[in-house]
């Protein structure tokens, strides 16, 4: 039902043959781009699609259809498919708002597309209808070679109707929107919370001996979340004009605009304000402490301009949960707990340098700061003699305090588990990089293990 184009303009032609990402093309426009989701779930095989998916027509299939849109205007219809049985490729199309293309020549740097294959669709294709069908708007014409030149949003989409002068915000604006907002605070990615929570939990265990209060856990755990969100928030406010030109984080909201900085401002400070209640009921001490708490998170991502150790200054605001966590339980930060922050400064600049080992290459062209730039070769060496003297201060904090033999053996698992992640990064390679970050969170695991433990048998 397509037929073959005889001939067509260089600036179509350019678009087809571009060998990255369409969506990234759009993007560098300088335009608003965003991802509009029209529909995705299970369709039926169509009779073009049959050979590439080695499926008969009219198999059921997963497919998903989208808008590009620039400023708000539609500018691609696309429909993206796959078998039902290639639960490998299922996931990567279930990506809501997030550009699909960005997805497959972002993050995934090892994939390499084949040469496209392009004609003019006839008046009577399926893609034709659902193209001219998405809107109620004549001839906006695409960049791309589709005969249906109406390629609009539905009116509850991409612009909200009006009813007696008033927007009328349909579900599906509102699903977007929450999305956008949701990756903004990377609630799909909780491996920074997790990070920034055990740390508390062992401050908060050391602190009473074993036995915190239900209720000041209960207040840390919700607390961090809540900062950890809002810090991303301002981190992508602060890295607005670079994360576009790094493959890792192209897809932020920031980066494919799809949010504003009143947004975001607007979002951080809700947050932040929502943290502030948390700390109302607590003691004097602790109140004072979330003031330096705030304004060392909110700003951090402004460090990586000028400041070398960008990295130490994270590990400060990762830490502030530490002394926080004392004077809440205690009403005091004794030595023991600036000790406890400096180990865990030590392992935050650790699994930080390896996160930006794996960014490394990025960073030096868009010229930011980071640990792993400064390191230069000795990178690898840093981030292992920053393990070293972490669990080295842990080992002393547990003499100290003369904690039972699970303590050791949690300290010895997550000894265990940092070796594994030296394999991991020792030949820098990317995505083995960003997988020794995220296995920090069993190293952070394995010693909230040994303290629980220790305390408990003690």
């Amino acid at each position: 039902m397509a037929r073959r184009a005889p001939a067509l303009p260089d600036s179509m032609l350019d678009c087809l043959t571009e060998p990255a990402s369409l969506s990234l093309r759009l993007q560098a426009g300088g335009r608003r781009f965003a991802v509009s989701v029209l529909s995705q779930g299970e369709d039926r095989v169509q009779a073009d699609e049959a050979e590439a998916l080695g499926l008969p027509e009219g198999q059921p299939m997963y497919a998903r259809h989208v808008l590009l849109t620039l400023d708000d205007m539609p500018v691609v219809y696309a429909r993206s498919a796959a078998r039902p049985d290639c639960p490998a490729w299922l996931p990567v199309l279930r990506r809501g708002s997030r550009s699909l293309g960005l997805t497959l020549f972002g993050e995934l740097p090892e994939l390499d597309r084949e040469p496209l294959r392009y004609g003019w669709l006839a008046d009577g294709h399926p893609l034709a209808a659902a193209a001219a069908g998405s809107s109620p708007q004549p001839a906006i014409r695409p960049p791309l070679p589709l005969s249906a030149g109406r390629l609009a949003a539905a009116a509850d989409r991409a612009v909200p109707a009006r009813a007696g002068g008033f927007p009328v915000i349909s579900t599906a604006t509102i699903r977007d929107r929450y999305e956008n907002y949701r990756q903004l605070m990377r609630w799909d990615k909780p491996i920074g919370t997790l990070l920034l929570l055990w740390p508390t939990l062992w401050a908060l265990w050391i602190a009473t001996h074993g036995a915190p209060r239900l209720s000041i856990v209960a207040i840390f755990c919700l607390g961090t979340f809540l900062m950890r969100s809002a810090g991303c928030v301002i981190n992508d406010y602060a890295d607005r004009d670079y994360d576009a030109h790094v493959a890792r984080t192209s897809q932020r909201p920031f980066a494919r605009g799809a949010v504003s900085k009143k947004e975001a401002l607007l979002l951080a400070a809700l947050l932040a304000a929502l943290s502030f209640l948390l700390v109302l009921p607590l003691n004097n001490l602790t109140k004072l402490l979330s003031v330096p708490a705030v304004l060392i998170a909110a700003s951090y991502p402004f460090t990586k301009r000028f400041f070398p150790m960008p990295q130490a200054y994270l590990g400060v605001a990762f830490s502030f949960g530490i002394p926080m966590g004392f004077a809440a339980e205690t009403g005091e930060v004794p030595v023991l707990a600036w000790l406890l922050l400096l180990a865990n400064l030590f392992w935050v600049v650790a699994y930080d340098t390896a996160y930006a080992i794996a960014d490394k290459p990025d960073d030096l062209k868009i010229g930011i700061k980071t640990s792993a730039i400064t390191m230069g070769d000795y990178d690898v060496a840093g981030v292992m003699l920053c393990h070293a003297a972490f669990l080295a201060l842990m080992c002393g904090i547990g003499v100290h305090l003369a904690l039972a033999w699970p303590y050791y053996l949690g300290l010895a698992a997550a000894a265990a588990l940092i070796m594994q992640q030296y394999r991991e990064i020792k030949d820098r390679d990317r995505a083995k990089c960003f997988k020794a970050f995220l296995d920090n969170n069993r190293v952070g695991a394995a010693v909230f293990a040994g303290v629980l433990l220790s305390y408990w048998l003690g």
